[in-house]
């Protein structure tokens, strides 16, 4: 099991720009004026809003010494007194580990 000690969360700080730059009509063309996620800040979580899509990011330390397979966990996420769970497998191979949702 690993440790909540090992798991972090940021919140995701999103920059507005008024004006998109210049269409140079290349291979990496520009998105134009909006937001736009730009950081990822270590500070205390605020309270989810109802209604309001807030992005989270969660990053989780596994051990180095983990050996390959599938490490199955859950994520609880709690608001209002209400509270939602799911499945969370990481998949390690001899090299790295890749995580996510399933």
């Amino acid at each position: 099991m690993i440790p909540a000690a090992k798991v972090a969360e940021y919140v995701e700080h999103f920059l507005q720009v008024s004006e998109g730059s210049p269409d140079n009509q290349g291979t990496n063309r520009p998105l134009g004026a909006g937001w736009y996620a730009d950081a990822l800040l270590p500070l205390p979580v605020p309270p989810l809003t109802a209604g309001l899509t807030q992005p989270r990011w969660v990053d989780v330390s596994i051990p180095r010494d983990a050996g390959p397979g599938a490490y199955n966990g859950a994520f609880t996420v709690t608001s209002g007194g209400q509270e939602l769970t799911g499945p969370f497998i990481s998949r390690c191979g001899t090299s790295r580990c890749r995580s996510g949702l399933d």
